[in-house]
């Protein structure tokens, strides 16, 4: 039986340490911004015009994302949540039209802290990044019926980004002594703890209902459009952060009032980065009835969906596995995904002792109140669902 050398071994893991904590949680300059499994369940970080797009007065949604949690074997690599509070306003006052404004915050904990169990090398530090939106949207109906419908929506924001840890890169680790060589050739140094900065979202969003049974929905939204500067590192020669676009849609199909199917994608591209994500869900209403005047319904959801990309390098390739499970009750939707990886960096991690399969997990919640009084019939407006 073949044996593996420990040095080479130990080599591995110090390398995959340092590529997984640090390479990719955003010190580069041309880092990924946040996405989420369940995209519409955080819709003003997908789309500024989805801003008041729902059938009620306001919303509230609440998402929080725990990823990688199963490479430092304590906790995540990365822990965002975000909530957002949205109304959709005057559709008495303009014919079934709908004004949106809303309120999103998101906070991204990029934290690589802890130290490596048998040779002490410190990996510590921690990249904070948190950001205050705040969306304008309007909904125009484009037919008498109001089930053909357009939305744009804008959403400027401000972001305030610190750092602090004694950070270690991959080019500092020398392979022969497994030591890490402060002041390396290749060592790169945080130059700003601190940022604050500008940046600008628009999108436009089409929907339409041409059966009953059957309603067809797409969308695009283009961010970073400021291109702010957001580098902490000092030899970084551009920090500015590169536009993303993002093209998202799918249909909604009923059969027989019990059975909703949702077939849907997402498509995502940000400077050499690129990301498609497709899937199924499939929703059974399980309670539907009415008793004095109010009625009480209630739907499960299961879905699996796909996700496969390569990030800025054009050499790291992912892809995850994500089963989906939700409900539906009155106003309120509750939904759950688990992302197994499965792609290369799955593959790497496995040949190193001690790291898991990369994971992460995703918990929605949203609330849609109706105020004084439920929506009129003819006030319907769509809201898109996992």
């Amino acid at each position: 039986m073949r044996r593996s050398n420990p040095v080479n071994q130990e080599n591995m893991r110090l390398k995959f340490y340092a590529f997984a904590a640090f390479l990719m949680i955003g010190l580069t300059v041309s880092a990924q911004d946040i996405h989420f499994s369940q995209y519409y369940a955080s819709p003003m970080t997908l789309n500024p015009a989805l801003t008041g797009k729902f059938d009620g007065l306001y919303r509230i949604s609440a998402i929080y994302r725990g990823q990688y949690y199963g490479m430092n074997q304590s906790n995540s690599l990365f822990r965002t949540p975000g909530i957002s509070v949205d109304f959709s306003l005057l559709k008495d006052k303009m014919k079934g039209n709908a004004l949106g404004v809303g309120l999103v915050v998101v906070n991204d904990a990029q934290n690589a802290s802890g130290t490596d169990a048998q040779t002490g090398q410190s990996l510590s530090g921690k990249i904070n990044t948190t950001t205050i939106g705040l969306s304008v949207g309007y909904t125009l109906n484009l037919d008498k019926k109001k089930t053909t419908q357009l939305s744009i929506g804008l959403q400027p924001s401000l972001t305030y980004k610190n750092s602090n840890g004694n950070y270690e890169f991959p080019d500092g680790f020398d392979p022969n002594t497994l030591q890490y060589q402060q002041g390396s050739a290749g060592d790169e140094r945080v130059q700003n703890l601190k940022k604050t900065y500008f940046n600008f979202d628009y999108g436009i969003f089409f929907n339409t209902k041409p059966l009953d049974w059957l309603t067809f929905y797409v969308g695009y939204s283009m961010a970073n459009v400021a291109r702010p500067q957001v580098s902490i590192l000092g030899n970084s020669s551009d920090g500015k952060l590169p536009f993303r676009h993002v093209v998202h849609g799918g249909f909604e199909f009923e059969i027989k009032h019990r059975w909703v199917l949702i077939p849907g994608f997402l498509y995502q591209n940000q400077a050499k980065a690129n990301e498609a994500n497709a899937g199924l869900t499939a929703g059974y209403v399980i309670v539907n009835k009415e008793k004095d005047g109010k009625r009480s319904k209630a739907t499960i959801f299961l879905g699996l969906w796909n996700r496969m990309g390569n990030d800025v390098t054009s050499a790291f390739q992912y892809r995850n596995l994500t089963p989906k499970i939700g409900m539906e009750y009155n106003n309120f939707r509750l939904g759950f995904a688990y992302d197994i990886g499965m792609g290369n960096m799955a593959s790497d991690a496995h040949n190193v002792p001690n790291i898991y399969r990369p994971q992460a997990y995703e918990l929605s919640l949203s609330y849609i109140g109706f105020g004084a009084k439920p929506p009129k019939e003819n006030d319907w407006l769509f809201n898109p669902r996992y």
